[in-house]
């Protein structure tokens, strides 16, 4: 059962784009967002671990390798509820299009994957604004693996290392990630209506997609 969200009651849009690393988010994100300024609206950017307050904490705890499958739920949890409280929801108000590039949705998987509670990790996000339109860029995992940077493939949390899958950066990111895909795939993707996209197509093609699904959200 999906979680209950607050309904956003602000004159602004939220719109939510997930999907695996190297799906291409962040080039379909700010295609559109260039687009929708061209057409006059007011445009802002959401980024997961870009809170003043937090992203410093975890980027230390991270290089120590001192998080806990508990800890790291909390801890991203903390700098979703600062960004969320300081920036997304003054825009909101502000009558803003925020473009989220993830949202909490990949925590609920990834929290999920390193063992954490479904229900807790949910009700722990119970807090956060339900977007506006949802959308999955869906590509199979090595597609994901081949455009990932190979710096992020051997990072210890981003590969989940942590989960102790399997010793070689590599190979516990294939299997990491893949059961993160399974994860939105059995479970996320149709609990939250999320609007599906192909990430393996042109990129002209998606954001062509992309833009008419937005615009129809737009009026």
């Amino acid at each position: 059962m999906a979680a209950t969200l607050r309904t956003n009651e602000y004159p602004g849009k939220l719109v939510v784009m997930e999907g695996l690393e190297g799906a291409g988010k962040t080039t379909q994100l700010t295609l559109l967002g260039t687009w929708l300024e061209a057409e006059g609206y007011a445009v802002n950017y959401m980024k997961r671990r870009t809170s003043q307050l937090v992203s410093q904490a975890i980027a230390d705890a991270k290089a120590k390798k001192t998080l806990t499958p508990v800890t790291y739920s909390l801890i991203h949890a903390a700098d979703f509820a600062d960004s969320l409280e300081n920036e997304v929801i003054p825009a909101l108000k502000a009558g803003f299009i925020v473009l989220a590039d993830r949202y909490i949705f990949t925590s609920f998987a990834r929290d999920v994957v390193r063992g954490n509670d479904r229900q807790w990790v949910e009700k722990l996000y119970s807090f956060a604004i339900r977007p506006d339109a949802l959308f999955y860029l869906s590509v199979p995992i090595d597609v994901s693996f081949r455009r990932t940077a190979p710096s992020r493939i051997q990072e210890f949390y981003d590969s989940g290392l942590d989960t102790g899958l399997h010793p070689d950066p590599a190979e516990c990111f294939r299997l990491f990630h893949s059961r993160i895909l399974h994860e939105f795939q059995d479970h996320i993707l149709r609990e939250y209506d999320f609007q599906a996209l192909d990430g393996t197509q042109p990129i002209h093609t998606v954001q062509r997609e992309f833009r008419a699904k937005v615009s129809q959200l737009l009026g």
